[in-house]
């Protein structure tokens, strides 16, 4: 789908984890430009509810502060 294999170079400013030699599917920074192409863009709906999942599991580890630098403004509109 992405065409991401194990001879794909690691963008500069990025990391594509790996598994011995296989890309695990974690794509941290910049190598996030190599899957973005394919992934849908989240709806308002979707992003809603999956901030609103990961604040109730939060909450339930007595996690009552996070931060995230990968969101955006349009995130929490």
């Amino acid at each position: 789908m992405t065409g991401v294999t194990a001879r794909t170079a690691t963008p500069v400013g990025g990391r594509i984890e790996k598994v011995g030699t296989l890309p695990s599917g974690i794509f941290v920074d910049n190598a996030m430009t190599l899957i973005e192409k394919v992934l849908p863009a989240p709806n308002a709906r979707d992003r809603d509810l999956g901030f609103a999942k990961a604040q109730a599991i939060l909450l339930s580890f007595g996690i009552t502060t996070t931060e995230d630098m990968g969101t955006s403004l349009e995130d929490w509109m």
